[in-house]
Protein backbone atom coordinates (compact mmCIF):
# COMPACT_ATOMS: atom_id res chain seq x y z
CA UNK A 1 0.00 0.00 0.00
CA UNK A 2 2.02 3.25 -0.96
CA UNK A 3 2.03 5.78 1.53
CA UNK A 4 1.05 9.33 1.63
CA UNK A 5 3.23 12.26 -0.29
CA UNK A 6 4.46 13.88 3.38
CA UNK A 7 4.83 10.68 5.12
CA UNK A 8 6.58 9.11 2.86
CA UNK A 9 8.95 12.45 2.03
CA UNK A 10 9.64 12.75 6.01
CA UNK A 11 10.09 8.96 6.76
CA UNK A 12 12.46 9.46 3.89
CA UNK A 13 14.66 12.70 5.09
CA UNK A 14 14.63 11.04 8.68
CA UNK A 15 15.95 7.95 7.80
CA UNK A 16 18.77 9.56 5.65
CA UNK A 17 21.91 10.91 7.01
CA UNK A 18 20.85 11.63 11.09
CA UNK A 19 22.36 14.64 12.06
CA UNK A 20 21.31 18.13 12.77
CA UNK A 21 21.36 18.89 9.38
CA UNK A 22 18.92 16.78 8.55
CA UNK A 23 16.40 17.72 11.21
CA UNK A 24 16.96 21.31 10.43
CA UNK A 25 15.65 20.14 6.61
CA UNK A 26 12.79 18.07 8.03
CA UNK A 27 11.36 21.14 10.08
CA UNK A 28 12.06 23.43 7.58
CA UNK A 29 9.47 21.42 5.55
CA UNK A 30 6.94 21.01 8.44
CA UNK A 31 6.81 24.77 9.77
CA UNK A 32 5.27 26.06 7.19
CA UNK A 33 3.36 23.14 6.65
CA UNK A 34 0.58 21.36 8.93
CA UNK A 35 0.05 18.31 6.73
CA UNK A 36 4.01 17.87 6.93
CA UNK A 37 3.80 18.54 10.58
CA UNK A 38 1.25 15.94 11.49
CA UNK A 39 2.98 13.46 9.52
CA UNK A 40 5.66 13.80 11.73
CA UNK A 41 3.65 13.24 14.96
CA UNK A 42 1.88 10.08 13.55
CA UNK A 43 5.97 8.55 12.95
CA UNK A 44 6.42 9.71 16.23
CA UNK A 45 3.65 8.02 17.89
CA UNK A 46 4.11 4.72 15.58
CA UNK A 47 6.36 3.02 18.20
CA UNK A 48 7.67 0.39 15.49
CA UNK A 49 10.71 2.59 15.36
CA UNK A 50 11.78 3.83 18.69
CA UNK A 51 15.14 5.77 17.04
CA UNK A 52 12.72 6.97 14.28
CA UNK A 53 9.77 8.31 16.65
CA UNK A 54 13.03 10.33 18.42
CA UNK A 55 14.01 11.61 14.95
CA UNK A 56 10.80 12.47 14.52
CA UNK A 57 10.19 14.19 18.27
CA UNK A 58 13.33 15.83 17.97
CA UNK A 59 12.15 17.78 14.60
CA UNK A 60 9.07 18.42 16.03
CA UNK A 61 11.08 20.27 18.75
CA UNK A 62 12.92 21.85 16.22
CA UNK A 63 9.61 23.07 14.73
CA UNK A 64 7.98 24.40 17.85
CA UNK A 65 10.95 26.96 18.01
CA UNK A 66 10.47 28.58 14.57
CA UNK A 67 6.52 28.12 15.15
CA UNK A 68 4.97 27.84 18.60
CA UNK A 69 1.06 27.25 17.40
CA UNK A 70 1.56 24.33 15.13
CA UNK A 71 2.19 22.33 17.73
CA UNK A 72 -0.97 22.99 20.55
CA UNK A 73 -2.99 21.00 18.13
CA UNK A 74 -1.59 17.85 19.16
CA UNK A 75 -1.07 18.22 22.95
CA UNK A 76 -3.29 14.66 23.42
CA UNK A 77 -0.73 13.39 21.08
CA UNK A 78 1.97 14.57 22.89
CA UNK A 79 0.36 13.49 26.56
CA UNK A 80 -0.23 9.80 24.99
CA UNK A 81 3.29 9.48 23.66
CA UNK A 82 5.38 11.13 26.86
CA UNK A 83 3.17 8.60 29.49
CA UNK A 84 3.61 5.72 27.05
CA UNK A 85 7.65 5.77 26.08
CA UNK A 86 10.43 5.00 27.93
CA UNK A 87 12.69 6.99 25.34
CA UNK A 88 14.90 9.53 26.81
CA UNK A 89 15.01 11.56 23.29
CA UNK A 90 11.28 11.75 22.87
CA UNK A 91 10.43 12.93 26.69
CA UNK A 92 13.07 15.59 26.22
CA UNK A 93 11.64 16.60 22.86
CA UNK A 94 8.41 16.75 24.06
CA UNK A 95 9.02 18.49 27.33
CA UNK A 96 10.90 21.14 25.23
CA UNK A 97 7.48 21.86 23.02
CA UNK A 98 5.47 22.42 25.80
CA UNK A 99 8.54 24.51 27.30
CA UNK A 100 8.00 26.55 24.09
CA UNK A 101 4.30 26.61 23.32
CA UNK A 102 1.32 28.18 24.87
CA UNK A 103 0.14 25.31 26.68
CA UNK A 104 -3.91 24.98 26.19
CA UNK A 105 -5.61 25.58 29.82
CA UNK A 106 -7.43 22.19 29.72
CA UNK A 107 -4.34 20.31 29.94
CA UNK A 108 -2.52 22.36 32.76
CA UNK A 109 -3.17 20.35 35.21
CA UNK A 110 -2.03 17.24 33.18
CA UNK A 111 0.96 18.64 32.46
CA UNK A 112 2.23 20.01 35.65
CA UNK A 113 1.75 16.37 37.03
CA UNK A 114 3.95 14.84 34.35
CA UNK A 115 6.52 17.83 34.95
CA UNK A 116 6.42 17.94 38.72
CA UNK A 117 6.73 13.50 38.94
CA UNK A 118 9.56 13.91 36.28
CA UNK A 119 11.43 16.91 38.69
CA UNK A 120 11.02 14.41 41.49
CA UNK A 121 11.91 11.40 39.59
CA UNK A 122 15.38 10.08 40.42
CA UNK A 123 15.84 8.55 37.20
CA UNK A 124 14.40 11.54 34.77
CA UNK A 125 17.23 12.50 32.93
CA UNK A 126 18.53 16.13 33.40
CA UNK A 127 17.28 17.77 30.28
CA UNK A 128 14.12 16.37 30.94
CA UNK A 129 14.11 18.00 34.60
CA UNK A 130 15.67 21.21 33.62
CA UNK A 131 12.66 21.85 30.85
CA UNK A 132 10.01 20.72 33.58
CA UNK A 133 11.34 23.38 35.44
CA UNK A 134 10.90 25.91 32.77
CA UNK A 135 6.99 24.32 31.71
CA UNK A 136 6.21 24.91 35.94
CA UNK A 137 7.59 28.20 35.41
CA UNK A 138 5.28 29.19 32.61
CA UNK A 139 2.14 27.48 34.06
CA UNK A 140 2.66 28.72 37.86
CA UNK A 141 0.45 32.02 37.28
CA UNK A 142 -2.92 29.65 36.75
CA UNK A 143 -1.81 26.80 39.09
CA UNK A 144 0.20 29.27 41.93
CA UNK A 145 -1.09 26.41 44.51
CA UNK A 146 1.74 24.57 43.15
CA UNK A 147 4.40 27.41 43.94
CA UNK A 148 5.10 25.40 47.13
CA UNK A 149 5.30 22.12 46.54
CA UNK A 150 8.06 22.85 43.41
CA UNK A 151 9.86 25.35 45.88
CA UNK A 152 10.53 22.27 48.21
CA UNK A 153 11.50 20.27 45.42
CA UNK A 154 14.07 22.56 43.72
CA UNK A 155 15.32 23.98 47.16
CA UNK A 156 16.17 19.62 48.16
CA UNK A 157 17.73 19.14 45.13
CA UNK A 158 19.88 22.48 44.35
CA UNK A 159 22.95 21.45 45.95
CA UNK A 160 23.62 18.31 44.28
CA UNK A 161 22.35 19.53 41.13
CA UNK A 162 23.62 19.87 37.73
CA UNK A 163 24.88 23.11 36.01
CA UNK A 164 21.46 23.01 33.45
CA UNK A 165 18.96 22.38 36.89
CA UNK A 166 20.52 24.74 38.78
CA UNK A 167 20.53 27.59 36.45
CA UNK A 168 16.56 26.84 35.56
CA UNK A 169 16.01 26.12 39.46
CA UNK A 170 17.48 29.27 40.56
CA UNK A 171 15.76 31.90 38.01
CA UNK A 172 12.64 29.51 39.61
CA UNK A 173 13.29 30.62 42.77
CA UNK A 174 14.04 34.31 42.49
CA UNK A 175 10.42 34.69 40.82
CA UNK A 176 8.60 32.15 43.19
CA UNK A 177 10.44 31.92 46.84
Amino acid sequence: MPQSGFFFTMNKMLQGPRSVKTIKAAAAIAIKDEKAFAELVKIMMDGKDEALAFLAAWTISHVAEKNKTIAVAYMPQFLEKIQSTKAEGIMRSIVKVWELIQIPKEYHWEVADICFNFLKSNTAPIAVKAFSISVLQHLMNDLPELKNEVVFELEKQLPHASAGFKVRAIGFLKIYN
